[in-house]
């Protein structure tokens, strides 16, 4: 799993661009073209897909982005089942 090379940046646009705030206006383009702007020569193409799954679970969210690193380790497995479930 490589979500510690990409989740970080991608938490902070998301607070960046205030969608954490103005969720209902997210534009995917804009946030993923930020991603890379961020993350400069760190951005690989096998992060499109994940990154993209962030921004719908976070707006899905009503624009709260979960931080997974200041999870419990109870509740990391829980988010981890409920990836692996769909929900």
């Amino acid at each position: 799993m490589e979500s510690h090379l990409w989740y970080p940046d991608a938490f902070e646009v998301w607070h960046k661009l205030h969608y954490h705030e103005t969720w209902q206006k997210a534009k995917l383009g804009r946030f993923l073209t930020t991603c890379r702007a961020k993350m400069g020569n760190e951005w690989r193409e096998r992060f499109t897909e994940p990154v993209t799954e962030f921004f719908f679970r976070s707006k899905y969210n009503l624009g709260h982005a979960l931080r997974f690193d200041h999870l419990t380790e109870e509740e990391l497995n829980e988010e981890k089942e409920k990836l692996l479930l769909g929900y």
